[in-house]
């Protein structure tokens, strides 16, 4: 199986690309994931199939137990780049400039949250876990989330969670990938 490239090499077989897409990853070096994940394996082949596994386990505290209040805590302050568009975070953040106020960020926030329904096997923190995990390992940024479509926040949206963009690891080329 190919492994997949990395981000020096999409940068010098595919400039192009790779100008494109950095710059839309929302997790950098200093998102500090690493704070809460440990990576056990990564690029690991499964025998048999076309699928190789990343592995992950929560980071523990100074008395040995798993950091979940932590980690619940970081991702709930990643919920506005996962569900809202990058072109109402971008207005938000001009208006606060203009006003001098945190309130249009704030106010995205809570339009955030409150498309999250309140069910705990929705699956929607999942879906935001799973997205992160993309752009940051992966380097896959997110280009679309069903979370935006939402009209009923009692309801959750069935089918594809969202996509992701990344490079084809066999041809170099742009490849959409549907996160389910």
């Amino acid at each position: 199986m190919n492994q997949p490239l990395t981000e020096e090499q999409v940068a010098s077989l595919r400039p192009d690309i790779y100008s494109s897409l950095i710059p839309l990853l929302r997790t950098t070096p200093n998102s500090k994931i690493e704070t809460y994940l440990f990576e056990s394996s990564s690029n690991t082949a499964i025998s048999n199939t076309k699928v190789n596994s990343h592995c992950y386990f929560l980071q523990l505290s100074g008395n040995l137990m798993p950091r979940v209040k932590d980690f619940a805590k970081y991702l709930g302050n990643r919920i506005t780049d996962f569900t809202i568009p990058r072109s109402e975070i971008t207005r938000a953040l001009n208006q606060g400039v203009i006003e001098n106020s945190t309130t249009p960020v704030d106010e995205l926030n809570s339009k955030a949250r409150s498309l999250f329904t309140e069910s705990l096997t929705s699956g929607e923190g999942g879906e935001l876990l799973l997205s992160l995990l993309a752009e940051h390992y992966l380097k896959l940024p997110q280009l679309f989330t069903k979370m935006v479509l939402k009209t009923n926040s009692k309801v959750h949206v069935h089918g594809s969670d969202g996509m992701h963009v990344g490079v084809n690891s066999i041809n170099n080329n742009l490849t959409l990938r549907l996160q389910n």
